[in-house]
């Protein structure tokens, strides 16, 4: 299992070597055991004498992917980030037209901001509402911003122009992994947002830290906002989540796709 899962890390084709040096194991011993492994279909050895994983082990992780509640994970997750930054902290999803509040927690301090669960959030003027369209179509994240643009009375003139800005700053925001508002819902608070992404590559939610602008740091880089990029890197490989296998997806490649 050791061998195996040392395996598992690597990715990929892998040689013996590479194998045997991963999991602490001399060549010989590991050769053993990927023939074993082979028989029972946990791995798959191929003419290059290179080795991949095998449809046994495609079907235990995908079983274990399965078995996994993402929601359940993430709350967790914001509840250990709440317990360190004592901020508010929320979990938020995609609904229909943008970012819902699905969990929250409010800060320990005397004055505290409260969110309500169930609240749709604008999508521009939320770091959520960012993140989570950032990691959406294109198409249909579009279509929402213009009926959000129209409802709040936006000029069709300037809707154009609102949607080719929120272009931009979402392609922004997924390529940087965090989010940031400053007064621009609420005068005098600071929301960041990241996302909780799973195997398939999808953000299933965000969670955000929202606190009085005065009583928080404010650049992407502080420590609050490396605290809520950690917690949201940790539940997505929990999810199954590996940056290193995701194929960055853009806004131009969903419109060449979409046309």
């Amino acid at each position: 299992m050791r061998l195996l899962l040392a395996f598992s890390r690597l990715g990929g084709r892998q040689t013996l070597t590479a194998i045997a040096n991963a999991s602490g194991l001399p060549a010989p011993r590991a050769h053993r055991y990927l023939v074993s492994l082979v028989r029972a279909g946990m791995v798959e050895r191929h003419e290059s004498r290179g080795y991949t994983l095998g449809p046994a082990a495609l079907e235990i992780g995908a079983n274990a992917l399965a078995s996994v509640d993402a929601l359940q994970l993430a709350t967790a997750g914001m509840m250990d980030l709440h317990d360190q930054v004592n901020q508010t902290v929320a979990l938020m999803v995609w609904g229909r037209d943008g970012p819902v509040i699905v969990r929250t927690e409010d800060s320990r301090h005397l004055v505290s901001l409260r969110l309500r669960v169930g609240q749709p959030l604008p999508i521009m003027r939320s770091a959520s509402g960012i993140m989570l369209a950032a990691h959406q179509p294109w198409g249909s994240v579009c279509s929402a911003l213009e009926r959000e643009l129209t409802e709040e009375g936006t000029a069709p003139p300037d809707i154009a122009a609102q949607l080719q800005r929120a272009r931009k700053i979402l392609a922004q925001a997924r390529s940087q992994g965090i989010s940031r508002i400053v007064g621009t819902l609420t005068p005098g608070i600071t929301a960041f947002a990241a996302p909780v992404i799973d195997g398939t590559g999808q953000a299933v939610a965000s969670i955000s830290v929202i606190a009085p602008s005065a009583g928080i740091p404010k650049g992407p880089r502080s420590q609050v906002a490396r605290m809520l990029q950690q917690t949201c890197a940790a539940v997505s490989a929990r999810l199954g989540h590996s940056p290193q296998a995701s194929r960055p997806r853009t806004y131009e490649s969903d419109q060449e796709r979409d046309h």
